[in-house]
């Protein structure tokens, strides 16, 4: 057996495979900001690895657990790491064997520890959790979370056209470079994916002017790139750990082998600030849903601009995105229920001063909301992500509005929300006659030219013709 001392505990939990460590970690760094929601998070995680029955008789139960967990965190910060407890034992492949608690204390305390190599195999990642009926909601905050902590951490997107069948041998390619922390499912509507394309592809992430086009053209570009990315399957989201740019790129170019279609088989992020906005749209159901039900050619320039300046007076006091939530009416305009100017923002911090944000205000009627304010700021359920920013979800408005029951808006509002709901007629039939409305100022604009995109489009569709396609670029490139 061999001994080590690990310095950087926390880079050290970054490199495991082993999702309930972050868990663990996350429990300790964020149990403040929500108690009820990190602890439930932390009790689930338990139920799922071994309904709160550890071997040996040691602990028996949901309190047990939490007392325990309480009192190495408090020895390790009074005493650092000691080593009479037994050294924390490892596997070849630095995975660790056992001691999660510890090593989470030590990694949120900054403190170094002693591992023990031994010759032991362990599977307790992502999918082990998944078999055992963690909630999705919770799992897809975690590997959030993770992203953020981790600059190693990149979004692959395997699109819809690839067949599944063909995952695993990508999976494989990935476990060659790095490794695969987490593994979502993601079902995208048309809109939905060109939403996508044009995140992916568009000028937040890139210095220069892109193929995706604009209003003008009703993004024809990233309209091609999602007909040609658009299948039967799911999405399939990865978070893939890897330390070097050039095995992320090879990784990327090995995939691609594969499917033979070119960048419309797989996308991998280049930077770290791109990886959390993918993974606060992804991992987010109240995010994917605003993904399928919203236009993506839905010109929000004047809510842009607030918002956008908001961040910039959030980054200027030293404020963290994630510690705001956004209210008020802003999804009715969103989802384009309606039109609003009413952008409010809630937070439990308390040294923010209202005067520092000029384009939006603090609200401040808390009473009206049946959830409590802690909820609607770190509560995954009750939010969902716009421009890296958290926005209060449709149905969290309603249950405000009807509380409220200010007459005649409040009423006209919920009357909007619950024809959405019902069956989104409000926004579907918005989409249809707008989608109509632009097709035929492009056709009356440029009638050969359109002729040819929507002949070229359907053509895309066909998988022999979109290969041949490639070939014959290539061929005309060499």
């Amino acid at each position: 057996m061999t001994e080590q001392i690990i310095t950087d505990s926390y880079s050290f939990l970054l490199n495991n495979k082993r999702f309930d460590l972050f868990i663990k970690f996350l429990f300790l760094e964020k149990r403040n900001l929500n108690p009820s929601f990190f602890k439930t998070l932390y009790l689930e995680h338990l139920k799922a690895f071994n309904n709160f029955n550890e071997d040996y008789g040691r602990k028996r139960g949901k309190v047990d657990f939490l007392n325990d967990f309480f009192l190495i965190k408090s020895s390790i910060e009074r005493d650092g790491f000691d080593p009479k407890h037994g050294f924390i034992p490892i596997n070849l492949e630095n995975q660790i064997i056992d001691g999660a608690h510890r090593l989470a204390s030590c990694a949120y305390l900054n403190q170094s520890f002693i591992a023990e190599q031994r010759d032991c195999h362990v599977d307790y990642d992502y999918s082990f959790f998944q078999k055992r009926n963690f909630p999705t909601y919770l799992a897809d905050y975690v590997a959030m979370e993770y992203v953020k902590h981790n600059p190693h951490a990149h979004i692959m997107e395997l699109h819809a056209v690839n067949d599944i069948k063909f995952d695993e041998k990508v999976e494989q390619i990935l476990s060659k470079y790095g490794f695969v922390y987490y593994k979502k499912n993601v079902y995208l509507s048309y809109n939905g994916y060109v939403s996508l394309k044009k995140i992916n592809y568009g000028t937040e992430f890139w210095n220069q002017d892109t193929f995706i086009g604009s209003f003008d053209n009703d993004f024809q570009g990233a309209k091609d790139h999602a007909t040609r990315s658009f299948g039967k399957n799911p999405l399939r989201v990865y978070v893939f750990v890897c330390d070097e740019l050039d095995k992320v790129l090879e990784a990327k170019k090995e995939i691609r082998s594969i499917f033979n279609i070119g960048n419309h088989s797989v996308h991998i992020n280049d930077t770290h600030a791109e990886a959390i906005y993918l993974s606060e749209l992804l991992f987010n159901d109240n995010s994917i849903h605003f993904f399928n039900n919203s236009s993506y050619n839905l010109n929000q320039s004047v809510i842009s601009e607030s918002i956008d300046k908001f961040k910039m007076d959030l980054n200027e006091n030293n404020i963290n995105c994630d510690d705001v939530c956004l209210v008020g009416s802003l999804p009715l305009a969103l989802y384009d229920l309606r039109e609003t100017n009413d952008i409010d923002f809630v937070t439990l911090l308390d040294n923010i001063d209202e005067f520092d944000f000029s384009s939006v205000d603090l609200h401040k009627d808390y009473h009206y909301f049946e959830n409590d304010i802690s909820d609607i700021i770190y509560n995954p359920q009750y939010y969902f992500y716009y421009k890296g920013l958290k926005i209060i979800t449709l149905d969290t408005l309603y249950k405000y509005k009807k509380n409220r029951n200010e007459y005649p808006k409040d009423m006209n509002d919920c009357l909007l929300i619950e024809s959405f709901n019902s069956n989104g007629f409000a926004l579907r039939n918005r989409i249809r006659w707008r989608k109509i409305r632009i097709e035929l100022k492009l056709f009356c604009k440029h009638p050969l030219k359109y002729c040819f995109y929507k002949i070229k489009s359907s053509l895309a569709k066909i998988k022999c013709l979109r290969q041949l396609w490639i070939k014959i670029r290539e061929f005309k490139n060499k």
